[in-house]
């Protein structure tokens, strides 16, 4: 049964119109979202539909399809109507899954319209706490002498952890083993009971692991330390080039008017420095991003060109 929240506005709040949206019906904004209630994306999505009540005097409803990599979802907003009313919380999968599942019915670039991206989540490379190696220099000779001795837990295929995984293999040259998991959870915790040697993973899953000594982390995927973990070393000093981070990011149905695509824009761009988005992207050691509608357009054509190079070069399939 699909979970459908409501999130009421706040009485005292401001009212922001946005042209070309039926206020008069009382339709509220809808944020679809292919995950289960109680994920990252899902639960950005419910901060950010809060503050948007308060700013808009609408109720926003977060209404999750997960299923099929988020092709469930993704089909859904790109057959909604194209009024402003209805909005997909995306992910790295959006782009991934055109190229890995055959006939899809929808295209990223031609079936919706970009509205921003939130937010990017680096990914961190973590480590069983008893591996004999303790930074990524060493776990790459150790990976080299001992080729397919090491495995990786992959949670989620055609996720930011399956393909920085790929990547990583691929730029340094080494064997390791995938071990498939349906999500993070059970990954790491087989990760800190030492059924699996290695997990990238987004930071926020893992610092309390990492500061509880339950795992050892690597290296983070960014290109500078992150603040919750200023320790932890950037994985492109070993790997050059090497980043990794899952990203989110707004769109609606293709063909929306463009003004009512720029208020959408203008009132997320505001919702993100809301207090409580703040505090919510702190918490998951995640960067705050507002791409204006044209410069998200341009990142997921850019980010296309970029997957569809390593989805090839490590032969990634699905299922279809």
């Amino acid at each position: 049964m699909q979970r459908r929240h409501a999130l009421r506005a706040l009485a005292a709040a401001p009212c922001l119109v946005l042209p070309g949206i039926s206020y008069a019906q009382g339709k509220p904004l809808t944020i679809v979202v292919g995950s289960t209630a109680g994920g990252s994306t899902d639960t950005l999505s419910r901060v950010l539909g809060k503050v948007l009540a308060g700013q808009t005097g609408r109720s926003v409803v977060i209404d999750n399809k997960p299923g099929g990599n988020g092709t469930i979802s993704d089909g859904f907003v790109a057959r909604a109507a194209p009024d402003g009313n209805t909005m997909l919380m995306a992910a790295m999968a959006f782009t991934v899954n055109p190229l890995v599942f055959k006939n899809l019915p929808y295209g990223p670039e031609e079936s919706f319209t970009p509205i921003t991206m939130v937010a990017r989540l680096p990914n961190l490379l973590v480590a069983r706490k008893d591996a004999p190696f303790n930074t990524a220099a060493e776990l790459i000779a150790y990976a080299k002498a001992n080729p397919n001795k090491l495995n990786f837990a992959v949670a989620g295929l055609g996720s930011s952890i399956h393909l920085a995984t790929e990547d990583f293999k691929l730029r340094t040259g080494t064997n390791m083993l995938n071990v498939p998991y349906k999500g993070t959870s059970a990954a790491m915790t087989d990760l800190m009971g030492g059924a699996v040697d290695l997990l990238f993973v987004g930071s926020a899953s893992a610092m309390p692991h990492v500061q509880a000594g339950s795992i050892k982390a690597i290296g983070v995927a960014s290109k500078e330390p992150i603040p919750q973990l200023p320790s932890v070393p950037v994985l492109a000093a070993t790997v050059p080039g090497f980043e990794s981070s899952a990203w989110f990011g707004l769109f609606g149905p293709a063909k929306m008017d463009p003004r009512v695509t720029q208020a959408l824009y203008e009132a997320i761009k505001t919702s993100l420095n809301h207090p409580d988005m703040v505090a919510k992207l702190d918490a998951e050691a995640a960067i705050r991003v507002n791409y204006a509608p044209e410069a998200f357009g341009q990142f997921v054509r850019d980010e296309i060109v970029r997957l569809r190079d390593l989805v090839s070069r490590a032969d990634i399939k699905f299922a279809s």
